[in-house]
């Protein structure tokens, strides 16, 4: 596999600190994730949900701050594209409400900052379609440590 071969070849040339942040990265992305995914959604599917997900964990294992509305426009962006979607995040008044364009579509994303909201579960939904304003998909991940390790516990990211 000639991406396995990259990643080898980019890992021998990292500094030590370097390098305990990708193995926290990589042990981040061995989560066990789990994706109820609305039947029929149009926007979720496998490979939006997979990048998605693995985008979460990857910002979790890195930082302490919450998933704020810009990261989350960008991650969706990155899925949207992963799922072989012309995507953009939207940056003039063309589009009013639309926070990023899939295949020309205006969606307007939002964040909720609610107490109920648990550290092993995330929900994407009532995804807005400016020009329908109906929703369009709903999605729930599910992260679960492994049992036999601790494959999202935070190290120091210096030497």
């Amino acid at each position: 596999m000639a991406a396995r071969k990259d990643l080898l070849r980019l890992v021998r040339d990292l500094r030590p600190g370097q390098i305990k942040l990708l193995i926290s990265m990589a042990k981040a992305l061995h989560a066990r994730v789990g994706a109820d995914i609305a039947p029929g959604s149009d926007i979720v599917v496998p490979a939006f949900a997979e990048n998605f997900s693995s985008r979460l964990l990857l910002h979790h294992a890195t930082n302490e701050e919450r998933f704020k509305k810009k990261s989350f426009e960008y991650a969706f962006r990155a899925a949207s594209i992963a799922a072989e979607r012309d995507a953009r995040i939207v940056t003039n008044a063309a589009h009013p409400g639309a926070d990023v364009l899939v295949n020309g579509v205006g969606f307007s994303l939002k964040t909720e900052a609610s107490e109920k909201i648990r550290r092993s579960s995330i929900t994407i939904s009532k995804l807005i379609r400016n020009e329908r304003r109906h929703r369009v998909a709903d999605m729930t991940v599910h992260v679960r440590e492994r049992a036999s390790e601790d494959v999202v516990s935070r190290e120091p990211l210096q030497d």
